[in-house]
């Protein structure tokens, strides 16, 4: 939470002196539309880490507290959730039950902002170990939906495209893809 604190703070200050460069009006509103978007980038990117810690680390509260009410999470093979109630048990509940370790991993993330909501895609990858010590790779791309909600971003949805679910030794070249990722697939 501090990186983000000193994040917003020089981006604060950087954005007073380049406000005070504007010429009009206009060019001032175009440069806070710009920052404001960056800044709900940057939040949303905390979101997504905050999500992969709390998973990894077994937070299910604060897990919890980073969906709206009614939020639908589709992560294929794992099941559908409707609601928050809902996608809390399944954290709560059922991933202790089958994984005794996991290791989220995000990255290249694409993230749109539209005034109070947006949209996000990110591959993922997961390292785990099951609760009976077999070692396996989870990977693929959630598409996800954010709004603000009282002046903080939430997940609205999460999909989680699947590639592979494979155990460790065999990895995804022998063991197969669930799905092939190459675009158009």
């Amino acid at each position: 939470m501090r990186k983000v604190t000193v994040i917003l703070v020089v981006t604060g200050i950087l954005s007073s002196l380049v406000f005070a460069g504007c010429t009009n009006s206009a060019e001032q509103s175009a440069l806070e539309q710009r920052v404001a978007t960056l800044e709900a980038i940057q939040e949303i990117t905390v979101l997504r880490a905050n999500y992969c810690y709390y998973c990894d680390t077994g937070d299910w509260q604060k897990e919890a507290a980073l969906f709206t009410d009614d939020a639908i999470c589709d992560f294929g093979p794992f099941g559908y959730y409707d609601g928050k109630e809902a996608i809390t048990e399944f954290f709560r509940d059922l991933i202790p039950a089958g994984m005794d370790m996991t290791l989220h991993m995000v990255h290249n993330q694409k993230v749109e902002v539209s005034g109070d909501t947006a949209t996000g895609e990110w591959y993922y990858e997961v390292p785990y170990t099951t609760v009976d010590n077999q070692a396996g790779w989870i990977a693929g791309k959630y598409f996800e939906q954010y709004v603000k909600v009282d002046g903080e971003w939430k997940f609205k949805n999460v999909i989680a495209d699947w590639y592979w679910n494979t155990p460790y030794e065999k990895g995804w070249a022998e063991e197969g893809m669930i799905k092939d990722p190459s675009p158009g697939n």
